[in-house]
């Protein structure tokens, strides 16, 4: 069994769940490998918010005056202070109520009460960046949790898909993880794309992961599960970088140019009503890379390859229909990289 980690803790709150993760599930299951996800965020402010809440209000409540200057949390240690225990965890999950479960929309059109609930995931993400960083203290329920989560579906090798660099939380769980499990482990997601150093590459692979996956990872990534499988050395897999007696190996970058090929996305594992939205979204591509590939600043041509690929107008119509009829989805967000007129108003004149 392949787990899937959806990110937990990152830098902003999401509002739909992510587009690639869904792909390589489609792409696995198609191809008869069992996945499963151990979910991010939306289990994450559950945590926060309804569960260990009480927690939190002791971590906030045992921080000294210099701690709560260095993370700027003067406020919210007052707060602690004054609601006593009770009364702040029963607030809080009145609010996650309101605006996760519920869905009131009088919430989403409320500024204020939506700045104070993002305000407040904010705060609170800093009180256990604060605690293993600086603190150094690896007990941290949340963390445990997630570890749980991902052991709890058995895997045989665990995927770590990050948007952005990991921070040391993050890497202390592949750690975990590796530990208590002792299978491989496999990192991807945006930031493994922009590993231009062979010196960062290395050191995350000597220290955590097992391999690395950089660009697109449809068909990598159950290329190298198949390897595993049969015990192989997962040699010249596009994409695929890893360590062999102390020396990196990476095969060349590919891009795939049919993805009219590629399964449907899979949104099924995810928990879709428990994003910040008033109403269920979700993402779908119609292209991938930049048509334009001119920008002398960008370097977005290496990390595509410089290619432009796209999807049939049809295919970006039945994938439409497909969120609209299997997930009563009717709020549809794009998620190309760059978007030429012209193809807008194909797109549009489509969907019409």
């Amino acid at each position: 069994m392949l787990v899937l980690t959806e990110s937990f803790l990152p830098a902003r709150l999401l509002d739909r769940p992510d587009l690639g993760i869904a792909s390589l599930i489609a792409s696995c299951r198609a191809q008869g490998i069992g996945v499963s996800l151990a979910k991010g965020q939306t289990r994450v402010l559950g945590d926060m918010f309804m569960r260990d809440t009480e927690e939190l209000w002791h971590m906030i409540r045992g921080l000294k005056e210099k701690d709560i200057a260095e993370i700027e949390i003067f406020g919210y240690e007052t707060l602690a202070r004054e609601k006593g225990v009770r009364q702040f965890c029963a607030e809080f999950q009145k609010l996650y109520n309101e605006i996760i479960i519920n869905k009131n929309p009088r919430c989403y059109f409320n500024v204020p009460l939506l700045r104070r609930f993002e305000d407040y995931y904010t705060t609170f993400r800093k009180v256990y960046y604060y605690y293993f960083n600086k603190l150094c203290s690896r007990n941290l329920k949340i963390v445990d949790c997630y570890v749980e989560e991902i052991k709890r579906n058995n895997p045989s090798c665990v995927g770590f898909s990050f948007p952005e660099y990991p921070a040391p939380l993050f890497l202390h769980v592949a750690k975990r993880v590796k530990k208590e499990t002792g299978v491989p482990l496999i990192a991807g997601g945006a930031f493994a794309t922009y590993l231009f150093s062979e010196r960062e590459m290395k050191f995350l692979l000597e220290n955590y992961f097992d391999y690395i996956v950089t660009g697109a990872a449809e068909r990598a990534l159950p290329r190298l599960l198949e390897s595993l499988r049969n015990s192989k050395e997962p040699k010249n897999i596009p994409n695929l970088s890893y360590m062999v007696n102390g020396r990196l190996k990476s095969a060349r970058g590919e891009v795939i140019d049919n993805l009219d090929a590629l399964p449907l996305p899979d949104f099924s594992e995810f928990d879709l009503d428990r994003y910040l939205s008033p109403r269920r979204a979700l993402p779908i591509q119609t292209a991938r890379g930049c048509f334009w590939r001119k920008c002398a600043f960008c370097d977005y041509r290496a990390y595509s390859l410089d290619s432009y690929k796209t999807f049939s107008i049809e295919r970006v119509i039945e994938c439409v229909k497909y969120l609209r009829d299997v997930y009563d989805c009717r709020h549809i967000m794009i998620h190309d990289d760059a978007m030429s007129v012209k193809r807008i108003k194909a797109i549009s004149k489509a969907v019409v």
